[in-house]
């Protein structure tokens, strides 16, 4: 570091380092939509300045002791869990729960400088959790954090640097995570298309009788799901009470491994044997089709061959095409807007949204001959493929934008680079 640099341990440079708290299983009465703003690490972000909390506790509770009240200015680090090392900077009069330790920097810090310092020292910070699986920094070891401090005045000019620098990037960000979203939404639009309207634009239309469906060709019909199913395999949903997961059973698909990461062997939870015999009824097949029907409803997925003889929980239902239906075609035809929406106006359930199994036997598709259904469900695992290549480009690209910005930080607040007399570029007149 440069030779006029220190380095300090925190409990040197802060007025008071603290550890939030919780109120009582029962002190829901010390919410407050107008109180202030109460954070838990699921509130830290990327940009290191923390804004509105997902909760607000009640100037109340924090007279009456239930928790703590700290300044604006304050830096706030997760102590505990995944999120260990995360931090943020509280911009205004703030509280937090027992996981975060919050620090008061005293007048020789300048404290976005601490955020960012503190931001870049994870390793430090891992070392000095004391827990061997679930690491735990408490109030007291935060305070032994070693931090590298310039004066003062060079402090405020590798904050002013580092947002400058820290906002082109964020902006790349941005527009990366927008390329994302239209990718998603051309995917949903050409899925759509194909499964409604076909491939060929020419084809002549008529009325399906549906007004979430619209026009369809003249020579599509329009069934229930369930006349599409094998009649001996009915379209089910799975084991109510699969219990704990065990190392040696039979795997079970729930709603949320209804995805093409989740959908292995190696990932799956497991249930005994004795209660996978029990429900023989719903083991699923290679070719076989997952619908999630509770929670995130919606996805669906064709069962690989790795997973012939799996069971499904009451979260996943089985379909099962018969012989002349394509088991691609029908995947998009799930997964288009049109049954979505369907299946939306039924769904179930105030918290955790549901489709029940008869309504989703009675969704309603267009369906095409056998030779076209092939070629709408060929056309499409095609486009899906460029999609995904391009979104997986987009996605790493984003994950390099983020690793330049954390190495960006920390080259500034270790003194890597010489931010003194630097200034920002003025825009083009």
């Amino acid at each position: 570091m440069p030779s006029h640099w220190q380095v300090k341990r925190l409990k040197f440079v802060s007025t008071a380092v603290k550890t939030g708290g919780t109120p009582p299983a029962d002190g829901e009465d010390y919410f407050d939509d107008e109180g202030i703003n109460w954070y838990t690490p699921g509130d830290f972000n990327e940009a290191l300045r923390l804004g509105k909390a997902s909760k607000k506790v009640g100037r109340e509770a924090v007279a009456l002791g239930v928790v703590r009240s700290f300044p604006p200015g304050c830096v706030l680090l997760v102590g505990i869990g995944a999120t260990l090392g995360k931090v943020g900077l509280a911009e205004r009069e703030c509280s937090a729960n027992q996981q975060i330790n919050i620090i008061a920097p005293d007048a020789s810090v300048d404290a976005r400088f601490l955020a960012s310092f503190l931001s870049s020292c994870t390793t430090q910070i891992r070392l000095l959790s004391h827990a061997s699986t679930l690491g735990i920094i408490n109030q007291e070891r935060t305070k032994q954090v070693s931090c590298v401090l310039p004066p003062l005045d060079e402090q405020r000019a590798i904050v002013r640097f580092l947002d400058a620098k820290t906002a082109e990037i964020d902006g790349l960000i941005t527009k990366k995570q927008r390329l994302l979203e239209l990718l998603a939404e051309q995917r949903s639009a050409l899925i759509t298309k194909a499964v409604t309207k076909g491939l060929n634009p020419n084809a002549p239309l008529k009325p399906s009788g549906f007004t979430w469906l619209g026009d369809v060709p003249v020579h599509w019909e329009v069934k229930r799901l369930d006349l599409l199913n094998d009649a001996y395999r009915p379209i089910m949903y799975g084991i109510v009470l699969p219990g704990p997961s065990v190392d040696d059973g039979v795997p079970i698909i729930k709603g949320g491994d209804v995805r093409p990461d989740r959908l292995t062997p190696v990932t799956l939870s497991k249930t005994t044997f004795e209660i996978d015999e029990a429900h023989a009824r719903s083991r699923v097949r290679a070719g076989d089709i997952v619908y999630a029907i509770r929670g995130s409803y919606g996805d669906a997925e064709i069962v690989p061959a790795a997973l012939m003889g799996a069971n499904l929980t009451q979260d996943a239902a089985r379909i099962a095409p018969i012989e002349d239906v394509s088991t691609t075609w029908l995947l998009y035809a799930l997964k288009s807007e049109p049954t979505r929406q369907q299946l939306a106006s039924r769904s179930l359930g105030a918290t955790i949204k549901g489709v029940n199994i008869r309504d989703l036997k009675r969704a309603m598709l267009p369906v095409p001959p056998a030779q076209e259904q092939a070629a709408i469900g060929q056309h499409l695992a095609t486009l899906d493929g460029w999609n995904e290549r391009l979104r997986n480009a987009v996605e790493l690209h984003i994950e390099r934008l983020k690793e330049m910005r954390s190495t960006l930080i920390t080259a500034a607040v270790t003194g890597q680079i010489d931010v003194r007399g630097w200034e920002p570029r003025k825009a083009a007149a």
